[in-house]
């Protein structure tokens, strides 16, 4: 009997400590819940992240946009509406890039269209050094494909994200989506929604920009990464003499893929150097981003699934679904 009795003051004693283990355990959890609570009510709403926002953020994800003169907030405001479908990472924010005056107003405004943390961050807009501008010329479309080819990647504000979600005022997201902005596995570095079989035309002729890419793969002797693709490029080029695109409203990007030597010392070129063709002669980042996909990618890092309740609004024509967006 004795030892029976001993072997349950030893359990006892065991269960003891455990309960007075989980229950300081438990009151930690409980005090950082309360410190996290608290820090979050003392945060500055939504004008800059701080570290706390930061470390909310899922696998170094955010999500991100371009206001510039001609965006409408109005349609702004409905497209991070729709970002409550993007349900991979809830608590990714929002970055706001802008080339023009936001007011205090108008981020307020925006601010409320989404539950995620907002942050507006300035961009200023010039020419690549040794480029003469013509004072006659509106460089605008140039100046901003400029920005999403090679400015953006390494922008301040993107220091502490990798997994960029791009989206524009055009788009909608119309059902809720459990993996964006994830991508599907860790191969992958570039997702676009694509129609797999079709090509979206570009909608100018990008005089140079194919024969720049494939002097550019021989000069620096390499092979197309993803050979499909490139048969693309090179089957509308013989066709039409364009360049066939991507989706330039929704993509999520990897942001050591862009800043990867060999496609950073590319994107340079493009964008840096003569013959200057995104000021010159109308080149685009929805062209580079498919030449650039087809030269450096391949066929497990280049994702053209479709985005299920993926939708694309005709602003110009006034079409902006307003049922489902």
């Amino acid at each position: 009997m004795k030892l029976k009795t001993s072997a349950k003051g030893v359990l006892a004693s065991i269960t003891g400590l455990a309960l007075v283990s989980t229950l300081f355990y438990d009151q930690q959890n409980v005090e950082s819940i309360v410190r996290r609570i608290s820090l979050r009510q003392e945060t500055p709403v939504k004008r800059s992240l701080s570290e706390y926002e930061r470390s909310l953020a899922q696998n170094d994800e955010v999500l991100i946009t371009l206001f510039t003169h001609n965006t409408l907030k109005d349609d702004l405001c409905k497209s991070m509406r729709s970002l409550s479908n993007i349900q991979g990472s809830t608590t990714a924010p929002i970055i706001i890039f802008h080339t023009t005056e936001i007011s205090e107003a108008d981020q307020s405004f925006l601010d409320a269209c989404n539950e995620r943390t907002v942050s507006f961050s300035s961009v200023e807009l010039g020419f690549p050094a040794g480029f003469e501008p013509n004072s006659y010329r509106d460089y605008t479309s140039a100046k901003i494909s400029r920005f999403w080819t090679t400015m953006v990647w390494t922008h301040p504000a993107l220091e502490d994200y990798n997994v960029i979600m791009r989206f524009d005022d055009d788009t909608c997201f119309t059902l809720p989506d459990p993996d964006l902005p994830h991508f599907k596995n860790d191969y992958m570095s570039y997702h676009s929604h694509y129609f797999p079989g079709n090509v979206e035309l570009n909608a100018k002729r990008l005089v140079g920009m194919y024969e720049l890419a494939a002097s550019y793969m021989h000069d620096n002797q390499f092979q197309p990464g993803h050979a499909a693709l490139w048969q693309k490029i090179e089957f509308t080029h013989n066709a039409i003499h364009s360049l066939p695109n991507f989706q330039d409203s929704f993509e999520v990007i990897r942001k050591d893929f862009m800043l990867r030597d060999d496609v950073a010392a590319w994107h340079n070129v493009l964008t840096e150097t003569a013959p200057y063709g995104y000021f010159m002669a109308g080149w685009n980042v929805d062209a580079e981003r498919f030449l650039t996909m087809a030269m450096f990618g391949t066929t497990s890092s280049v994702d053209t699934n479709l985005v299920p309740g993926y939708m694309q609004k005709n602003l110009a024509a006034g079409q902006r679904h307003p049922k489902v967006c």
